[in-house]
């Protein structure tokens, strides 16, 4: 939380390129900064200060290079401190991905 502080009120959005027809598209994927530091999903599409685009042409690819720990390929455009401070976040924080799929995609695909 301290890391993310002095981004409070910060736009970073996730941005799913060549995701395959068959599946579902993804609501937006854009998280607000709080006043307290966390982050916080946006349902609705805003302006973001920091944009992260993946190509999700081979979803069982990404998946495989999530599970070995390696990261896909990333283009990264926006505030540079705010993307080091993510990045720092990324390695260093556990994240239940099961959990979150279950929220966008339902308990089927999770």
């Amino acid at each position: 939380m301290q890391r993310l502080l002095p981004h409070r009120g910060r736009v970073l959005r996730l941005e799913l390129l060549q995701l395959p027809r068959l599946l579902p598209a993804p609501p937006p994927l854009a998280f607000t900064i709080t006043p307290a530091g966390l982050v916080e999903w946006c349902r609705e599409p805003v302006d973001a200060d920091l944009r992260v685009r993946l190509d999700a042409a081979n979803p069982a690819a990404l998946a495989f290079q999530a599970l070995t720990g390696q990261m896909p390929p990333l283009v990264i455009e926006g505030d540079v401190q705010l993307a080091g401070d993510v990045d720092w976040l990324l390695k260093n924080l556990r994240w239940d991905v099961a959990d979150d799929l279950e929220r966008l995609f339902g308990p089927t695909v999770a």
